[in-house]
């Protein structure tokens, strides 16, 4: 949990994966803060709606919005709005407001897939690509080789973090 230093804003990040269990530290907030405005989105409505629930049962006099996309003030030239992940939408307007609504900018996420897209010089979103993030490759490489192991996320039995520093370009 970040706090923004305005005493009214928090940011908090969780990834939610399959059916494990929602856990969040919520040690950041004051037992006697105010309720707090949720305000979430995702490509997977089943997990977003997880959220929500949980947050209604956890925390009941707090509200929460879901995100969507035509709320997000950033032009785009993309066939479809709706049909395009809101995902790469909310980060590409939350990296143009990053950058003091400076532009262009190439927005780069990192998740179940890699996307990267374009902000032009006039503030508008073009699209970009679609790629398959750490798990799917991880799979992929070890399905397709003899000498690299599965190391997605169901089969790894340590962090990923860790493997990582153990295996920068020292060997296949």
């Amino acid at each position: 949990v970040e706090h923004t230093g305005d005493g009214d804003r928090w940011c908090m990040e969780t990834i939610i994966r399959g059916d494990d269990p929602i856990c969040l530290d919520l040690s950041a907030f004051e037992t006697d803060h105010e309720p707090a405005f949720w305000a979430a989105s995702s490509v997977n409505h089943t997990r977003q709606k997880r959220l929500e629930d949980w947050i209604h049962e956890h925390r009941p006099d707090d509200q929460f919005h879901a995100i969507e996309a035509d709320e997000v003030n950033l032009s785009s030239n993309v066939e479809s709005r709706n049909q395009l992940g809101r995902d790469r939408l909310i980060a590409a307007w939350m990296a143009v407001e990053l950058n003091d609504r400076t532009a262009p900018l190439i927005v780069v996420d990192a998740g179940t897939a890699v996307t990267i897209d374009l902000i032009d010089q006039d503030l508008v979103f073009q699209g970009g690509f679609i790629f398959a993030g750490a798990d799917s490759n991880f799979r992929q490489l070890a399905e397709g080789t003899a000498a690299l192991p599965d190391l997605s996320r169901q089969n790894r039995t340590e962090a990923l973090t860790r493997i990582r520093l153990r295996s920068i370009g020292k060997s296949t």
